[in-house]
């Protein structure tokens, strides 16, 4: 997936969606990603009717 500006977030995602339909938005960051900026993409995803948010981690792997 390629990166998106945060004020472009909305009307992408609304794009894709069909009106009156549900969709599960998934935000992907890593820990290169500021606090600020993915509380700034959760709070525009929470403004669109019929998103759900929902948040991908990927586990450490284990060291021996």
């Amino acid at each position: 997936q390629n990166p998106i500006e945060i004020s472009k977030i909305q009307n992408s995602i609304k794009q894709q969606m069909n009106p009156g339909q549900e969709a599960v938005v998934t935000i992907r960051a890593d820990e290169k990603a500021e606090h600020g900026e993915v509380v700034g993409v959760m709070d525009e995803i929470r403004q669109i009717e019929g998103a759900k948010l929902a948040i991908a981690t990927q586990q450490k792997a284990q060291e021996d």
